[in-house]
């Protein structure tokens, strides 16, 4: 099966084009780490998205999600690792 969308533009079958896979990553997290005093929220997360990929974080309460996603957004500093939203490092603390 397979889900097609609709945009403003049309339908969207949800297949990257082959410009988009060109791309590499839309996103991409490599060895995330944020501590909060002594408390470690997130530890060493890695993972890509690529154009067109469906992706969640999923956890319990307390895992990190909504801490990764604010270091993502750059509204959160991380303690160590790397973010790139369009092959370009994530600036923090510049909210427009």
């Amino acid at each position: 099966m397979v889900l097609e969308c609709k945009t403003p533009a049309g339908y969207y079958d949800g297949k990257p084009t082959s410009e988009e896979m060109s791309l590499g990553y839309t996103i991409e997290v490599k060895s995330l780490v944020r501590d909060f005093g002594s408390h470690r929220a997130v530890d060493q997360l890695s993972f890509g998205v690529k154009p067109g990929e469906v992706f969640a974080l999923l956890g319990p309460n307390g895992a990190g999600k909504t801490t990764t996603i604010k270091m993502i957004l750059g509204m959160l500093r991380p303690t160590e690792g790397e973010i790139l939203v369009g092959d370009k490092p994530v600036a923090f603390g510049q909210v427009d």
